[in-house]
């Protein structure tokens, strides 16, 4: 890579899972340089965990230059999480997500971007098998319901109390 004038940058999803070891190992990678240039930028991503798994290796932490956590969304950010993903997918026009869908998407997924989008792929899948043309608060109630029943999805406030079950579903039209 130095040779053709080039940097090397390595991505690794889900760092959290890496053993100890292992980020030792990454570490040892950065000393690829020379006096005047590094030639590897090393990305770790990752769930809370990893910040954990870094602070017990305190020669690794020391050699993280950036740091950035994405925190929950708020609900307006929510809505305009998913009008970005539905029309980077190809939609053309005005997506069919109603408001009441946002707030309880919001509110079911906790702001938390991958809950979102597993939240919104069943809500989708579930409207698309029922021939229906909009995500409406009753397409994914059904799914955040069948979630909680089957103990996949937990809901919390703010100050960490598990939610009661405060879902009731919409009033048919």
């Amino acid at each position: 890579m130095a040779a053709q004038d080039k940097h090397l940058i390595v991505l690794v999803d889900e760092a959290q899972q890496l053993g100890l070891d292992t980020l030792e190992q990454l570490k040892a990678l950065t000393n690829i340089a020379s006096e005047r240039q590094n030639f590897l930028t090393l990305i770790l991503i990752g769930q809370p965990e990893l910040r954990e798994r870094l602070a017990r290796l305190p020669q690794v932490e020391q050699r993280v230059s950036l740091r950035f956590h994405l925190g929950a969304l708020t609900e307006t950010e929510t809505g305009d999480y998913v009008r970005h993903r539905l029309k980077a997918a190809g939609l053309v026009g005005e997506p069919p997500v109603d408001p009441a869908a946002v707030t309880l998407l919001h509110r079911a997924s906790r702001g938390i971007p991958r809950e979102i989008n597993r939240l919104c792929k069943l809500a989708l899948e579930h409207v698309v098998s029922h021939h229906g043309s909009r995500l409406d608060a009753a397409a994914l109630h059904v799914v955040v319901a069948d979630l909680r029943r089957h103990g996949a999805l937990a809901m919390e406030q703010a100050d960490g109390d598990l939610l009661d079950d405060g879902l009731a579903p919409p009033d048919p039209p």
